[in-house]
């Protein structure tokens, strides 16, 4: 059985006097254990809202879900909040799109890393500040124990999307959703972050959705991938086949 099965899943978007606009429409997919999936499309095809859908992230009012997300044999959209947000973080991660925009510019990012230590591992003070230099070293930031104190606005690109990837890791979750980790940054970099992506896949045995519109990268790292269209999945295919 897979880790996260998506079957029929589609998201629509509408409210008082507003037309419906359906932005995913029957989408359907399932991520193993130590697998890498992939999401594909253009811009604007559902691909980010599918993943949002997933994590419970998207907003209540006005949006309307249907079909099923079932993930490690329990349907997310029936599950209480509380239980999501236990879930979330913890079992389940996603890395954002945008890390500026994702991480919050007026708290260190120490303080940012280990807010998820405490609420889900119980770390405390000195030991979860430990922990959070650990993660960013893990993750190739040079001066780990210096940057924890500094904003986000004083890393580059590169190190604030690795200082998402440190959050969303530290609980070695078993599902990780990455929406398209290497926009934006240089292409040294961008293999630096995909080739980390690929260790915790084979290390921790953690499952992966790719949400990228780069072929570049889905010929590198994913095992299965699935193509967007104006919200719906065209066409399913292992790596090999599909190109």
């Amino acid at each position: 059985m897979s880790l996260l099965t998506v079957d029929e899943l589609t998201v629509t978007f509408g409210g008082r006097g507003r037309k419906e606009t359906r932005a995913v429409d029957g989408v359907s997919f399932a991520v193993d254990q130590g697998q890498v999936v992939g999401l594909v499309g253009e811009s604007g095809c559902g691909k980010s809202v599918t993943s949002l859908a997933v994590m419970g992230l998207l907003p209540h009012k006005g949006v309307t879900l249907g079909g099923r997300a079932v993930f490690d044999g329990t349907d997310l959209f029936t599950m209480n909040p509380s239980a999501r947000r236990d879930l979330r973080g913890s079992e389940m991660a996603m890395i954002f799109q945008d890390p500026l925009s994702s991480l919050n510019p007026v708290v260190p990012v120490g303080v940012q890393v280990t807010e998820i230590l405490e609420r889900h591992r119980g770390m405390k003070g000195e030991a979860a500040r430990k922990e959070a230099a650990h993660l960013l070293d893990r993750v190739g930031i040079p001066d780990p124990t210096r940057r924890l104190k500094e904003y986000p606005h004083q890393l580059s690109g590169g190190m604030r999307q690795r200082a998402l990837i440190a959050m969303a890791v530290a609980c070695a979750p078993r599902m990780l959703i990455a929406d398209e980790p290497t926009t934006a940054l240089d292409v040294t970099i961008q293999a630096q972050i995909l080739e980390l992506l690929k260790e915790l896949v084979d290390q921790e045995g953690t499952a992966l959705l790719m949400i990228t519109h780069d072929l570049g990268v889905v010929a590198g790292l994913c095992d299965e991938v699935n193509v967007l269209y104006a919200g719906k999945v065209v066409e399913s295919a292992g790596r090999r086949e599909l190109f």
